[in-house]
């Protein structure tokens, strides 16, 4: 109940009562030495730190969740872990980290042959790419990324996947494609 009233705060912005149910809610899942939801409030508490800007509590938190997901053997939840990782990092405009935890998240999905997660990994490292501005492997990234989006009918991803792309082929002046990819989207 503590977990859920703290999510309704973070729903409505409202970080710092998020933070209060958060920690009540962490409390008390430790003192009852539920390993699965002491890992949830440390994921959404690490993910409300960076809604605040506060990388160093929400790293500090993501690698809690980590430590407890490796106890519990859930590679699969360590690999999506990863990529809030990922996320703070690239906030930073550290680049090469998010890089780094991305591609170690792809492999998990890749060896679990998760697609759903093959594709959004797969994406946020082509966004990753256009940022330090290597075109080529960003569109490496997108299509592989495409691909799955497709496989698993998942429209919502594919579409913004496309439109991705058609952003690359534009910024290479190649209008032709981009206009295919846009329209496709």
């Amino acid at each position: 109940l503590l977990f859920r009233i703290g999510q309704l705060y973070e729903d409505k912005a409202d970080y710092k009562k998020a933070l209060v149910y958060y920690e009540e809610s962490l409390k008390k899942q430790t003192n009852l030495n539920n390993r699965e939801r002491m890992s949830e409030c440390l994921r959404d508490m690490g993910v409300v730190y960076l809604k605040l800007g506060d990388y160093s509590k929400a790293i500090q938190y993501n690698e809690k969740e980590i430590l407890i997901l490796q106890e519990l053997g859930d590679s699969v939840g360590v690999a999506e872990t990863w990529g809030t990782k990922a996320i703070i990092y690239a906030d930073q405009g550290k680049i090469n980290e998010a890089l780094h935890f991305n591609i170690k998240a792809k492999e998990v999905f890749e060896s679990k042959g998760l697609i759903a997660q093959l594709a959004v990994v797969n994406f946020s490292i082509g966004n990753l790419y256009v940022e330090n501005k290597d075109n080529q492997k960003a569109l490496e990234y997108y299509i592989m990324s495409s691909n799955l989006f497709r496989s698993c009918n998942e429209y919502g991803g594919l579409a913004l996947n496309l439109m991705n792309i058609g952003h690359v082929y534009l910024s290479q002046k190649n209008y032709q494609e981009a206009k295919a990819h846009y329209e496709e989207s």
